[in-house]
């Protein structure tokens, strides 16, 4: 099956699986550790990496981080995460905010729509999953067989704005 999708879809397939390996990558890193003292260090940055990933619009590495510091072996580190402080933990609850699937990813749509034009990285599965949900819609009305020209116009609208993060022309300041 795995073949199959390899075959059809090469390049989501392997968006998917990067996406997965560097979530696993991130949890796992934090969990090797043995130093309780390392461990929330990488914790820490990883936090920091993401806050800058939300400067940038890099949505698709920001939802790999707030995934991976969200897995349960990570999250059952009370001691660890006791440490961090609250101001830096807060911080990552609000980036957690974004990949919260509640109401359709709500809060990730309202800082995605205001991103538009700007240089961005979406997160590949919601665009993904919202032209999977249109191809669900019929394509002509079976009552009266006209065309539902309203399931054009949402996959335009969801493709154009992805399109539109590749056309950006903005200049990144890095901080260093």
């Amino acid at each position: 099956r795995k073949s199959r999708k390899l075959k059809e879809a090469p390049y989501l397939t392997d968006m998917i699986e990067k996406f997965n390996q560097r979530t696993y990558w991130v949890a796992s890193l934090v969990l090797k550790c043995t130093d309780i003292t390392l461990r929330v260090n990488l914790i820490k940055y990883f936090i920091h990496i993401a806050i800058k990933a939300k400067e940038l619009n890099n949505f698709y590495l920001l939802f790999s981080i707030t995934t991976a510091l969200g897995l349960q072996p990570l999250y059952r580190l009370k001691e660890d995460w006791s440490t961090i402080g609250s101001t830096l933990t807060d911080k990552l609850d609000k980036l957690k905010e974004l990949n919260n699937p509640a109401s359709n990813y709500k809060n990730y749509r309202k800082v995605y729509t205001s991103s538009i034009g700007k240089a961005m990285i979406p997160h590949l599965a919601i665009t993904t999953k919202d032209c999977f949900q249109l191809e669900e819609i019929e394509t002509f009305d079976e009552i009266t067989g006209n065309v539902n020209f309203s399931k054009f116009v949402k996959q335009y609208t969801i493709l154009s704005e992805f399109l539109q993060c590749q056309q950006a022309n903005a200049i990144l300041k890095y901080d260093q």
